[in-house]
């Protein structure tokens, strides 16, 4: 089973509940099921909301795209993960088609173009 955990829930609570459940079931049905992580990777400390890579990638993506940012954690891991375990505060976003993750996944050039002119922004100080 692969769980994809939201960072506000700790890896051992969800291993704990999934044990439980599985006692539950193994007790209701007479048999035995093992719960044991194979891998497991815990959520790096969140980047602070006032970072300045958060401040200035929420402006660069106002500016090109006119929307206002929204950060939030999410589930499963990013490339910022590796940042954030090294104690760098880091952000990731893109824009996409909501197909992330499922078949036929796909995103259009013109988000691609998107992102490159956020990354210009960003780059050129150009907030």
């Amino acid at each position: 089973m692969d769980c994809r955990i939201l960072p506000q829930y700790g890896v051992d609570r969800v291993i704990a509940a999934s044990r439980k459940i599985a006692s539950r079931i193994a007790k209701d049905l007479g048999l035995t099921i093992d719960v044991e992580p194979v891998h497991r990777e815990d959520a790096a400390e969140p980047t602070s909301l006032d970072a300045p890579v958060v401040l200035s990638l929420s402006r660069a993506i106002k500016r090109v795209t006119g929307k206002k940012a929204k950060p939030v954690g999410i589930g499963g891991g990013t490339v910022a993960a590796f940042f954030r375990k090294a104690g760098l505060p880091a952000a990731v976003w893109c824009t996409m088609c909501d197909t992330a993750h499922q078949p036929n996944e796909f995103t259009l050039i013109s988000n691609v173009l998107t992102d490159a002119k956020i990354f210009a922004c960003l780059y050129m100080g150009a907030e």
